[in-house]
């Protein structure tokens, strides 16, 4: 670790070489590993490296995957569609033009499940009654 005051901090890693390990082993997710049941995912983040990130993750993951980058975007995309196109929504806590938990009290009104997280650290799950 490097840390410069006013300037940031410099983490270096060491990892060893991976021995006898195919290209193609290293693309394919290992037979037991955590698999989705299939939903589909409506997952909401202002930050858009994040969002093709996690989209990539649980698309490779089983689940079904839309994504979109703004609380009001979003809000209008619920609408648009039939209450059972979505089984569940993550968003991220702070966005711009809408919070995730305004976003999550205006979602809930259709039904829909909600999942608020804020960074990489999930904070609290919010149900329909």
């Amino acid at each position: 670790m490097n840390s410069i005051k006013g300037i940031g901090t410099t983490f270096t890693i060491l990892l060893p070489i991976a021995e006898n390990c195919s290209a193609e082993a290293i693309k394919q997710p290992a037979e037991d590993s955590m698999t989705g049941w299939g939903g589909h995912i409506l997952f909401v983040d202002d930050e858009s490296d994040y969002v093709v990130g996690m989209k990539h993750i649980l698309e490779r993951s089983g689940y079904t995957v839309t994504t979109e980058t703004d609380g009001k975007r979003t809000l209008d995309l619920v609408k648009q569609n039939p209450p059972q196109k979505y089984d569940i929504l993550i968003t991220d806590q702070t966005m711009p033009h809408m919070t995730g938990v305004k976003l999550a009290e205006k979602v809930l009104e259709v039904n829909l499940t909600c999942l608020l997280s804020s960074a990489p650290v999930l904070h609290q799950a919010v149900t329909a009654p």
